[in-house]
């Protein structure tokens, strides 16, 4: 069986990479849970300095795969069914070690709001970021409803979370939501640069500069799990339904 998170150490950096380039990365169960076991690891290690985050092939990910929206629906008949997806979510929001990540073409749905919670990300300038939950009917999540609204103006959020635009990479420079752009091929040499500099630095010193960093976690963690279950109401609607049932009958076209 395939591994669809491939996570490796490198001296100091943890490397997860989404193995799934067949369908552009798109995110599982288990993908969510391997993802956050690595968030944890780097965390819980005094040997790691920093996490890297990249994807296999031409995009970082599509998003969250439609097989993966049943245990968000979950959510909705159990209040402590508790998805993989929440657990990735609030690794990303403790997380005290660097986080940096390697952006090539599309970053989509979960992929773009856990850009929310990364560090440093360095994108080719082809890439493209996109929350299209109104386009399925669905709403934010990962936090993403509260804090772009915080960190980059209501305007914008509204662009990307109301209107759903795609957000190109220069766009997404000049907003302040990435590092840096570069040559399309080259996000991951300059994430990994990134990385190995953040190694060089005194590991604590940098970890309490992240945890002064974070932003309200009793409000902002209450908060995914708030929006998720809304997310799950969307999901039993009758309107979603009918945007995924549409999109599925086209794909099979």
């Amino acid at each position: 069986m395939t591994d669809h998170v491939i996570v490796e150490r490198d001296g100091a950096i943890l490397h997860a990479r989404m193995n799934r380039a067949d369908k552009k990365n798109a995110m599982t169960e288990e993908m969510y849970a391997k993802l956050a076991d690595a968030f944890r690891e780097a965390d819980e290690s005094e040997d790691i300095r920093v996490l890297m985050l990249s994807g296999e092939g031409d995009s970082f990910t599509s998003g969250n795969d439609l097989s993966s929206f049943a245990a968000v629906v979950g959510m909705k008949a159990d209040p402590n069914h508790r998805p993989s997806v929440l657990d990735l979510i609030e690794a990303g929001l403790k997380s005290t070690t660097p986080v940096v990540a390697a952006v090539e073409g599309w970053c989509v749905g979960i992929g773009a709001t856990m850009m929310l919670h990364t560090d440093f990300i360095f994108a080719g300038e082809s890439a493209k970021f996109h929350m299209p939950f109104t386009q399925l009917g669905a709403v934010p999540e990962a936090g993403a409803s509260i804090l772009l609204t915080r960190r980059f103006g209501r305007q914008r959020a509204a662009r990307m979370l109301i209107a759903s635009e795609v957000i190109g990479a220069m766009t997404a420079r000049e907003w302040g939501m990435i590092t840096d752009t570069c040559e399309d091929g080259e996000a991951y040499a300059r994430a990994k640069h990134m990385a190995e500099q953040l190694c060089e630095l005194p590991p604590q010193s940098v970890r309490d500069t992240k945890k002064l960093m974070q932003e309200d976690l009793d409000t902002v963690i209450p908060w995914t799990e708030h929006e998720l279950r809304v997310f799950a109401e969307r999901l039993t609607s009758e309107e979603m339904q009918q945007v995924i049932a549409a999109r599925m009958a086209a794909k099979k076209k």
